[in-house]
């Protein structure tokens, strides 16, 4: 196994805070660390239920549970799996999206009660990774409108509604700077091309945006997807998920020389950044042993010799090699030809009885009579409707895998002819 052995798994580099396999959950995602470093908040199904808790910084113990989501309808989901958390600079709340009866909302809770203090709903479809301005006042997030993906702003206090972005591009992972004048976030947007139709959209990078003016500026570039921007203490350099050697992997660039180096040279991938104030760790998710993990990471340097691209997978050189590969001219190019079409508009279709299934019983008269078409006078006898119950779908199928073992899982659907009772069994 070559791949295995040029890569590491995330216990050889950092310090594992949660561990599903002891504690029953499948995620533990989205670190963010309080303003002290002291403390994480995180997503967690630990219970069953997706949950806010709050873990040390240290051993990763839980502190306490501050938000009990998917029990009723005003937390129906917490939406942990697209959308992060953040926490107010003074420490004492946190900001993160649920679904509250039907609509999405920002939510601010007082971590010492844990109480929802304040919930702020807008006209929008769907709200995703909020993000505490430094100096309190306002919270980024994306919000999406009639399939459009923007940056918006709010006032804490008196609840309006700022966009920051309008235009066709997917914004996200929006995270302030430490002096509150730019915001990074991710999106899909062309980095440096004028020409939007020579350019492959679904590829994420990073961008600089200027609350004040809205100017955009370019951070990173490349076909890969580069995600989850955060800043480091000094504002000096962005910490950021890269899949540019073909597996999520975070990297650090600065942000006057644009160096950029990779932090880590992992299996299973890194996910979602959280860089302390002191600027010494950093919490990051990671898929571990078929779960989602915490980890710390304290040794913040690059992973490979003075900064070296990391190995990129067999399966990115071979994309490299077919992109670079010339076009074959030797095939011959055959134009397709055109189906002729036949006028079907006013074609009569009529069954007779010689094209009948041979193996059929004998039809009565009234029988065929209603194979026929009649055009004068054309009708027929009325009869009453008669429910009856076929099969539409059958299906079934039964697989094993070494970690969930045995599983299976079979439909049916019936329905009466005229498709007015359905049941579907699964």
């Amino acid at each position: 196994w070559p791949e295995i052995a040029l890569r590491q798994e995330p216990k050889d580099f950092a310090k594992q805070l949660t561990n599903h396999q002891k504690d029953g959950s499948y995620l533990n995602e989205k670190p963010a660390f309080s303003p002290q470093g002291d403390r994480i908040a995180i997503f967690s199904d630990r219970k069953d239920y997706t949950e806010i808790y709050i873990i040390s910084a240290i051993d990763g113990k839980v502190i306490d549970k501050v938000v009990k989501g998917e029990r009723s309808g005003d937390l129906e989901s917490l939406h942990s799996y697209v959308s992060g958390l953040s926490w107010s600079p003074d420490g004492r709340d946190i900001t993160f999206v649920s679904k509250s009866h039907g609509k999405d909302v920002l939510c601010l809770v007082d971590v010492k009660r844990k109480k929802i203090y304040k919930k702020f709903k807008f006209n929008l479809e769907s709200l995703l990774s909020p993000a505490w301005s430094p100096d309190g006042e306002k919270i980024v997030f994306t919000g999406v409108m009639e399939g459009r993906s923007d940056l918006y702003a709010t006032d804490i206090k008196t609840g309006t509604l700022q966009k920051l972005t309008d235009d066709d591009y997917d914004d996200r992972d929006a995270a302030w700077s430490p002096d509150g004048k730019t915001i990074a976030f991710s999106s899909d947007r062309p980095s440096g091309a004028k020409n939007d139709s020579t350019y492959t959209y679904g590829h994420y990078n990073i961008f600089l945006l200027d609350p004040v003016t809205r100017e955009i500026k370019p951070f990173t570039q490349g076909g890969e997807d580069n995600l989850s921007p955060n800043f480091s203490s000094d504002g000096k350099r962005v910490c950021f998920s890269s899949t540019r050697n073909g597996i999520s992997n975070l990297y650090i660039q600065d942000l006057d020389s644009l160096k950029t180096y990779p932090l880590t040279n992992v299996l299973t991938g890194c996910f979602t950044t959280s860089w302390s104030k002191d600027g010494d760790k950093m919490a990051f998710t990671s898929f571990y042993k078929g779960g989602w993990d915490i980890f710390i990471l304290k040794n913040i340097k690059p992973v490979t010799e003075n900064g070296a691209s990391l190995v990129k997978t067999a399966l990115i050189l071979e994309k490299e090699k077919a992109a670079e590969a010339p076009p074959d001219t030797t095939q011959k190019k055959t134009e397709p030809k055109e189906e002729k079409k036949l006028d079907l508009r006013y074609y009569v279709f009529k069954s007779t009885e010689d094209k009948l299934d041979s193996l059929a019983k004998p039809l009565t008269p009234a029988e065929k009579e209603t194979l026929t078409t009649k055009f004068h006078p054309g009708e027929y006898t009325p009869k009453k409707y008669k429910l009856k119950f076929t099969p539409d779908i059958i299906s079934g199928n039964i697989g094993y895998s070494t970690f969930f073992g045995f599983q299976g899982q079979s439909f049916l659907a019936i329905s009466d002819l005229m498709g007015n009772h359905n049941f579907f069994l699964a």
